[in-house]
């Protein structure tokens, strides 16, 4: 499994053994469609849409994106070429992600630590920490995805939770957050107020 040693982009996508990358070549694609607003939404949704469409050959829609109100996402996204990571839900199994976030909560890097059965992903704590050590990480976001669809966190869930949250106390990792993904919703342990 890859970290990525610096931030999302053209150069390093290579790199990235669990990245799906773009089936074509990027820098063919002529613009046809400006997008007002390339926020969250538009980048899980239609984004992704247009990329499959894209992938079967159509090049003629490559997306132009235009803020009215803020500029902060695209100048995000112009150091990493326009590119993004995108959780995905509906999986099989349940996934345990982790993202490695910086002193600024940027992101270093994800990592899927587990792949478990249908209904549990049980992971050793230090697999949690392994990369976040390794990057300098100060803080990490948990995400894992229930393939029942409910994204109610379980017992289990609750109680490996508060061990990655201990061992992140020992370790000066603060938790932001757990994710649980679902079919139509997500939980966040922090809305929850169980972190």
């Amino acid at each position: 499994m890859t970290v990525m040693r610096s931030r999302l982009s053209d150069k390093v996508l290579p790199s990235i053994s669990e990245a799906k990358v773009p089936a074509y070549d990027r820098s063919r694609i002529a613009p046809g469609i400006v997008h007002l607003g390339i926020g969250a939404f538009h980048r899980a949704h239609q984004a992704v849409y247009v990329d499959d469409c894209l992938a079967a050959g159509d090049t003629g829609w490559g997306i132009i994106g235009a803020s009215l109100r803020s500029p902060a996402t695209r100048d995000a996204l112009e150091p990493q070429n326009g590119l993004y990571t995108l959780a995905v839900r509906g999986q099989e199994q349940e996934q345990l992600r982790v993202v490695l976030l910086d002193t600024k909560h940027r992101i270093l890097g994800a990592r899927t630590v587990y792949q478990g059965s249908v209904n549990q992903a049980q992971v050793r704590i230090g697999e949690i920490y392994r990369d976040a050590v390794r990057q300098n990480a100060t803080a990490i976001v948990a995400v894992h995805n229930h393939p029942s669809g409910d994204p109610t966190p379980s017992l289990a869930d609750i109680d490996m939770t508060k061990k990655i949250i201990q061992a992140g106390e020992k370790l000066g990792v603060l938790v932001h957050d757990h994710l649980i993904i679902g079919k139509k919703d997500h939980v966040s342990f922090r809305s929850l107020q169980l972190i």
